[in-house]
């Protein structure tokens, strides 16, 4: 043992130091213990409270490390003691012994070992799932059926005194392949999350493997030893999580991809009217003899000004920003769990965004440069003329690229359609056929290209808009409305910059609330489709005591805040085609009387509702009249024939595997259950989207059946005869009271009833909300949605500033001409005013389009490691009325506001100081 500890604790020490703490350990007999006697006297149940004949399983502990982690209930800790003297021992409650008791435990009936200890401590573990314990709870459970296995009372010891006291020698010769009892020794490693990095991944599994592979080269065949384990699945987790990183992390970096494109639209805005509002002092320079050369000189070093501040505060603003989203956004961090304040501190760090920073420096300063080799190219006379009529298109228009970039984008979601989701991505980069882990490129880039394309679109459709409202304004009385759309329809260059600004802006605000409500839906429906009903019992039926479980339906249906249950048999079997192929799918039985009260269905799993069908499985049970039948599931004529060719099972089935077998409704097929050989008949009722709990995963598809036509098939001699405890589910419907759900879980608690898990509707729905991901999806979306409203709110009252003071002169001719001041602020408000509504309109209809186009293909969550979830529900488009009207409604105060200002400056304008009259 010295020789295997020396071993274990070097190889453990370098393959694992970098990610882990520990280890705790402690060794266990290869085997149980018989109790023999209680201070010398054959056990009674007067001794014991679970009777006599129990086995003991000996443990010893290094007690430094496990004291803090045990609860002292009577007596103190174990102690060496001196030779020939009783060791000392600590028992659990359920053994009903107290502090001075002797126990007598025999080693094995033919190796007649024995110990006699005395007991100093009653103890039980704080927590049973504190990660001390190695996944043991330490309790000791009774089994409800005769000839069931005995009690195992665990039972502490110092180290010395287990090693000192289990060296028994092999006394009997009968059985001459008996060895004398091993030692088990164990050694816990404690990750550490904090420690782990999607950088370091790789190194955590490849040490893991190489501790693997070390222990068992250094180990098996050496010392006695006979087997190592290394029971963890770490290095599989790790492993699969860094091959899907890439695409959890697809959907957040989709919707930086779109608020980086606004930003640098916004930038271009910026520059173009920094550039187009010092068009007339670039002209007047020009013709004073100033080169290009010297002007565009200028401008980059304003620039490169600007962005030097940039490039200092841009990643500490960046990092201030991942952390604010992490505290506020992640509930770990929330809490104060692995994302603490020093582990944000060490990931979001300005280093890390220093080089996006940099690029975005040089974006700026390009896109200004742009800007200010445009404007150095013209002179005073262009620029009147520019300014007066619109004399060329866009380049984007003449060229068409609006139109490129909507068949780009419809290019990019028909391959999306048929190969792009992250759900399809997920399986093929698990199985390793077909697919890839890495983003794609069209799946990041498609959603922003729609919604630029989009938003170029509507310009197309802005000069109509403005003809329009010229059309409409020369049918009424009066200038104002006239001189504001003969504006808009001469020159439009910036109007429909203005637009494009404010449309993308309001597309992407929609879209990021939209899309945000969207998420929390689809949490909720996830949650109800693999939960099934507000919650679903699983019984574990290979547990040993395992009995009949069809009287658990009425103990369940009395537990506290419960409404409904219905009981759900799981099977599986194999479909036999012509072909000789035998696909496997999952069979479930379940009680149509009483499933549409406990099942959560949506109106698109199928095209009939849930009762419909139910009804149809309850009309086509089986009503035999004669035969004895042993399950209590045999139909109210007593027959268990059914699921023969006379008889067939009728069976609701998957649109996937009934598209494969090219089955119609009516149709028979044949399936041999995994229960029994032989081959059961069954026909095709009714075809189904999806069904709760069910899965297609990686299988073909999936049949449901009424259980009292399937189990009594099962149990027909005729065929199988196979025997059925009975539904190893009960789905339950609940109320959400909290105290009736505490109380349940107690009950669920109970042993007798095998329950191996529960799913709450409830629980995994806030689980899914709170995945980090999800959350940092969340807090990116409120983000984009901000931004989206700045933007808006800076570029119109930027635009409006811009045009007041290039038309300073043309207002005052209008005052000349006899307009007041109030009617060139009508004049500025309708101009403005029409952009500002062509903007809501179009962009609300774009942010829209794009949620409905974007959601189906980022779906996304971390139960995608599990590819036998995969195949469910489709995520469905979930307007948020309270988020779009209060972005409006911010939307139209503040512009409502900029044009208030715009107009108080409009009427300030002096005639005087603008014609300059009175001066030389």
């Amino acid at each position: 043992a010295t020789d295997v500890d020396g071993v274990v604790r070097s190889t453990a020490s370098q393959e694992l130091h970098t990610f882990t703490a520990g280890p705790a350990e402690y060794i266990e007999p290869d085997g149980y213990l018989n109790l023999m006697t209680i201070d010398g006297k054959r056990p009674t149940l007067v001794d014991t409270q679970l009777g006599a004949g129990g086995e003991m399983s000996l443990f010893a502990f290094n007690y430094a490390q496990a004291a803090p982690h045990m609860r002292i209930l009577a007596g103190r800790l174990p102690h060496d003691t001196a030779p020939g003297a009783l060791p000392e021992v600590m028992v659990t409650p359920k053994l009903g012994l107290a502090p001075g008791h002797t126990l007598q435990l025999q080693e094995s009936t033919y190796l007649k070992g024995t110990i006699t200890a005395e007991v100093v401590g009653v103890w039980f573990p704080k927590d049973p799932n504190d990660p001390f314990w190695n996944g043991r709870s330490y309790d000791t459970y009774f089994s409800p059926n005769p000839g069931g296995p005995p009690p195992i009372y665990p039972v502490l010891l110092t180290r010395a005194a287990l090693l000192d006291n289990l060296s028994f020698p092999v006394t009997s010769q009968r059985f001459f392949d008996v060895q004398p009892l091993g030692m088990i020794l164990h050694y816990i490693y404690f990750t550490q999350p904090t420690q782990i990095t999607i950088s370091t991944m790789g190194d955590v599994a490849s040490h893991i493997q190489s501790l693997r592979s070390d222990l068992n080269g250094n180990l098996i065949g050496s010392f006695s030893v006979g087997e190592v384990n290394v029971n963890t699945q770490l290095d599989t987790l790790v492993g699969g999580l860094s091959q899907q990183f890439s695409l959890f992390a697809l959907p957040l970096y989709v919707i930086v991809a779109q608020i980086v494109g606004l930003a640098l639209l916004f930038i271009i805005v910026m520059t173009g009217l920094l550039v187009e509002g010092q068009a007339t002092e670039l002209a007047t320079l020009r013709s004073r003899g100033a080169s290009g050369f010297q002007l565009l000189g200028t401008y980059l070093l304003q620039g490169l000004a600007l962005g030097a501040i940039a490039l200092v505060l841009g990643p500490l603003l960046a990092a201030a920003a991942s952390v604010t989203l992490a505290r506020f956004f992640v509930p770990d961090a929330q809490s104060g769990g692995v994302v603490s304040a020093g582990y944000l501190a060490q990931v979001a760090t300005p280093a890390v965004v220093a080089l996006p920073a940099l690029a975005g420096v040089v974006l700026g300063v390009g896109a200004l440069l742009v800007a200010a080799y445009s404007a150095a190219r013209r002179d005073s006379l262009s620029i009147r003329q520019e300014r007066g009529r619109t004399l060329h298109a866009p380049l984007w228009r003449r060229l068409y690229l609006d139109v490129a970039l909507a068949v780009i984008c419809a290019a990019g979601y028909v391959q999306l359609t048929y190969f792009g989701g992250t759900d399809v991505r997920t399986q093929l980069s698990q199985t390793g056929q077909g697919g890839s882990a890495a983003p794609d490129p069209l799946l990041l880039l498609t959603p922003g290209l729609l919604l630029l394309a989009g938003a170029l679109l509507l310009l197309r459709l802005f000069p109509l808009v403005a003809r329009m409202g010229m059309w409409l304004a020369l049918r009424r009385r009066g200038a104002t409305d006239v001189l504001a759309f003969a504006q808009l329809t001469r020159a439009g260059a910036a109007a429909s910059r203005l637009a494009l600004a404010l449309t993308v802006a309001v597309g992407l605000g929609f879209f990021a609330l939209t899309y945000q409500s969207s998420l929390a839906q689809s949490a909720q429906d996830r949650a109800a489709y693999l939960a099934g009903s507000d919650q679903r019992v699983v019984i574990n039926q290979e547990a040993e005591g395992a009995t009949i479980t069809t009287g658990f339906t009425t103990r369940l249906a009395q537990a506290p805040g419960v409404q409904a249950v219905s009981p759900v048999f799981r099977s599986a079997g194999d479909v036999l085609l012509a072909g000789g192929a035998t696909p496997s799918v999952t069979i479930m039985a379940i009680e149509p009387q009483s499933f549409a009260s406990v099942a959560d269905w949506r109106s698109n799993d199928a095209s009939q509702s849930l009762h419909a069908l139910m009804q149809g499985m309850i009309a086509h049970e089986y009503k035999g009249s004669s035969g004895q039948a042993s399950s209590p599931y045999a139909n109210t004529a007593g027959t268990a024939t059914a699921g023969t060719e006379r008889a067939p099972i009728y069976t609701l089935m998957s649109a996937g595997l009934a598209s494969s077998l090219n089955l119609h409704p009516g149709d028979r097929f044949h399936a041999t259950p995994r229960e029994g050989a032989s081959t059961y008949t069954f026909v095709l009722g009714a075809i189904v989207n999806n069904f709760p709990t069910l899965y297609t995963g990686n299988q073909v598809g999936y049949v449901v059946v009424d259980a009292h036509d399937y189990i009594p098939a099962l149990e027909n001699p005729a065929l199988d005869g196979v025997f059925v405890n009975g539904p190893d589910e009960f789905w339950l419907r609940t109320t959400p009271d909290a105290r009736a759900a505490q109380a349940r879980a107690h009950l669920l608690q109970d042993p007798n009833l095998l329950v191996q898990n529960v799913l709450d509707r409830r629980q995994l729905a806030a689980q899914f909300q709170v995945d980090p991901i999800a959350a940092g999806m969340t807090g990116l979306l409120l983000m984009g949605a901000l931004l989206a409203v700045s933007f808006a709110i800076v570029s119109c009252a930027a635009q409006a500033i811009v045009w007041v003071r290039q038309r300073r002169t043309q207002i005052t001719i209008l005052r000349t001409l006899g307009l007041s001041g109030g009617e060139l602020a009508r004049v500025t408000l309708a101009e403005l005013g029409s952009i500002v509504l062509f903007s809501l309109v179009g962009g609300g209809a774009l942010g829209l389009l794009l949620a409905s186009a974007t959601l189906p293909f980022l779906q996304f969550s971390a139960t995608l490691l599990d590819t036998t979830t995969l195949g469910g529900p489709a995520s469905t488009l979930a307007l948020n009325p309270t988020g779009i009207l209060a972005f409006y409604a911010a939307l139209l105060v503040a512009f409502g506001l900029t044009l208030l200002l715009v107009a108080g400056i409009t009427r300030r304008i002096s005639l005087s100081s603008t014609l300059r009259l009175g001066e030389d």
